[in-house]
């Protein structure tokens, strides 16, 4: 069995330390246009592979993508590590089999799923600690205040009404935020402002003065100038840029 790697993604997967490495960029020739080839090299151990990808239009801003490490393993030796991401697979297989209309839209649900399961699994059967988002949606006190900015971004928060709903002090609730999350609790307030507003601007046909209001921002002004510090570019230009990626098919660059 040799290795097959991807090179943009610098991965390897092997059957044993220093096995002799090829590409599967150098095998093209023989998978030619099969949506699911089958590549036979070396020894007689049959390996499947299921592979699948998300676009992101600029998902580095989101917390969990920035709460993940750069790869994800579960284990299928690990009790129940894979039982639920075993059946999406399961199901995303017989429907990518089906060939029946409308499938390619069941799949792109399905794939959300599997990813939705993967994380949950790993953060089950890790033993790693999370760290960032994940972790502070994890702390019973913390989950309340993140609860409340997040159903209500544009509300005029302040370091005192937030330690309240976790019921903890001030200064108590500031340092565990910190050091969970990574970042002080106004921080975090701008940041998830910055996501929804990121939301809006792709997905709705609202003014830029809209969107500064829907996520507290009374100024236009004051508000692109926020956004360009956490995002790389204005609003507007943002904007532009992601109906062109969506048109495209490209993922967003700063």
């Amino acid at each position: 069995m040799t290795l097959l790697s991807y090179p943009t993604a610098r991965r390897t997967l092997s059957h044993a330390p220093g096995a002799r490495t090829e590409r599967i960029v150098d095998l093209a020739s023989d998978i030619g246009g099969d949506p699911c080839p089958t590549i036979q090299r070396g020894g007689q151990v049959e390996t499947e592979l299921v592979c699948g990808f998300f676009r992101l239009d600029r998902g580095d801003i989101h917390p969990l993508i920035r709460s993940l490490p750069p790869l994800l393993h579960l284990q299928a030796s690990i009790p129940g590590a894979s039982v639920v991401a075993r059946s999406t697979i399961a199901l995303i297989e017989r429907e990518r089999a089906s060939g029946r209309p409308g499938g390619g839209a069941k799949l792109d649900r399905l794939i959300g799923v599997l990813f939705i399961d993967v994380i949950l699994a790993w953060i089950g059967v890790s033993g790693e600690r999370p760290t960032g988002w994940i972790a502070a949606l994890q702390d019973p006190q913390l989950h309340e205040a993140l609860e409340r900015i997040h159903s209500d971004p544009a509300r005029s928060w302040s370091l005192r009404e937030l330690a309240a709903s976790a019921k903890m002090s001030r200064s108590a609730f500031a340092a565990r935020f910190r050091d969970l999350a990574g970042q002080t609790p106004m921080q975090y307030v701008t940041a998830w402002r910055m996501q929804r507003a990121a939301h809006h601007l792709r997905t709705e046909a609202r003014s830029v003065a809209a969107v500064a209001a829907l996520v507290g921002y009374e100024s236009e002004a004051t508000f692109s100038r926020a956004f360009k510090r956490y995002v790389g570019v204005r609003p507007g230009e943002y904007r532009v840029r992601s109906l062109n990626a969506a048109e495209a098919r490209l993922p967003l660059r700063r």
